[in-house]
């Protein structure tokens, strides 16, 4: 029996990364990131690409690091490329959403390959980009992440959480014990 085509979308990983060790999905901290994250966890299967590591699985725990800005070097093209192999066969679709620098050396030999791929973002500046993200994301039916709602649902949802916990401490303090009467305070 013949297997079904996958569809999957690529995110670049970005600069903007959290102090410490996280799942790659929450490593990364820029809005285009988050916004892309969105919008490749709406369409099923996907993977972190970067300069550092090549291709993740969003779940992998990583370390912060400093990400490239450089040329990309052949190296790293041939390990991205055999990652991306890897992962796929013959006849799957790939979304790419990372830098152009990286797709154009990864394009052609993917489709060389057998893989139908897709660069929306080829071409469009980061502000471009995000419009592009947040319209695909608005047509899903989601709310962009750091959108004035979103943002005011986090802020409304970290002034609850902080809440709670107040609540929870002044519950421990009222039943845990008095303090020692025989100490004068002064």
């Amino acid at each position: 029996m013949p297997t079904v085509p996958k569809s999957i979308t690529v995110v670049a990983g970005v600069k903007s990364q959290g102090p410490r060790a996280a799942p790659a999905c929450e490593l990364y901290l820029s809005r285009w990131f988050r916004m892309s994250r969105a919008f490749a966890e709406a369409r099923g299967a996907w993977y972190v690409l970067t300069v550092h590591h090549g291709l993740l699985d969003p779940q992998e725990v990583i370390v912060p690091y400093s990400e490239g800005r450089g040329t990309i070097r052949q190296d790293w093209v041939d390990k991205a490329l055999d990652q991306l192999l890897a992962a796929t066969k013959e006849g799957d679709s790939l979304l790419l959403l990372i830098r152009e620098r990286q797709s154009k050396r990864l394009v052609e030999p993917l489709r060389a390959a057998g893989r139908l791929i897709d660069s929306p973002l080829e071409g469009l500046t980061l502000d471009e980009q995000a419009v592009w993200l947040e319209e695909r994301l608005h047509q899903a039916g989601i709310e962009p992440p750091g959108s004035r709602q979103r943002l005011d649902e986090e802020k409304q949802a970290r002034r609850e959480r902080r809440a709670a916990r107040r609540a929870k401490g002044q519950a421990e303090t009222e039943t845990s014990e008095p303090p020692n009467s025989d100490v004068e305070l002064l």
